[in-house]
């Protein structure tokens, strides 16, 4: 099952408090802190919380969408805080051999992202196959 991409909700700044990030109640799949070799020659220039969900031919961009989000909603206020303090982004970071693809998401998953406020980034990487 290899992924075609993911779904994920980012939290950066330059000196998270990850302990406030505890609120959300949620625990991340990943941990980035700054000054953290990510590269061989390079080390990231902030801390990065990030919770995400695959996207494969089992699990469509809606149901990742909806596997992401739900967790959160119970924290909505926490996540509202947590906003207004760092940069908090929801991306879809989709693969394709040929770049060709659609993308469809539910009124149900637009409704969820509206109630937390986010906004939707779409990221598509080619491998360029054409």
């Amino acid at each position: 099952m290899n992924p075609l991409g993911n779904c994920s909700l980012s939290i950066s700044a330059s000196n998270l408090n990850f302990e406030l990030l505890n609120r959300l109640k949620v625990v991340p799949t990943t941990v980035v802190r700054r000054g953290q070799l990510i590269t061989t020659k390079s080390a990231a220039p902030y801390d990065i919380w990030i919770l995400e969900v695959d996207v494969t031919e089992q699990i469509s961009i809606d149901l990742a969408l909806e596997k992401l989000i739900h967790p959160l909603r119970k924290a909505k206020q926490e996540l509202n805080f947590i906003k207004n303090q760092y940069e908090v982004t929801l991306n879809c970071y989709l693969r394709s051999d040929y770049g060709q693809l659609g993308i469809q998401i539910s009124p149900a998953v637009i409704q969820l992202i509206g109630e937390l406020e986010l906004g939707l980034n779409f990221h598509i990487l080619s491998y360029s196959g054409v």
